[in-house]
């Protein structure tokens, strides 16, 4: 499985929001995501190249969410 987190380089928020679910879906799920830079405020993720969150910085969702929608998309 081919994980993608693009994300904001200069927005702390997106910054922590990356680092925390890169350790939840290492920790968790046994996946280590690709990180890249993205658009400002982006914070999107991508499984297999499928989109499975696009956000920006004013709708960001809790580890937790990310981790449930790419485990919904790890065991489709």
């Amino acid at each position: 499985m081919n994980l993608l987190i693009k994300r904001c380089p200069s927005n702390p928020e997106v910054r922590s929001l990356t680092e925390q679910t890169a350790a939840i879906l290492r920790q968790r799920l046994g996946i280590s995501p690709r990180i890249i830079n993205g658009r400002a405020a982006e914070f999107s993720v991508y499984v297999d190249g499928v989109p499975v969150m696009i956000l920006d910085s004013r709708s960001l969702p809790w580890p937790e969410e990310v981790e449930a929608a790419v485990q919904s998309m790890v065991t489709a």
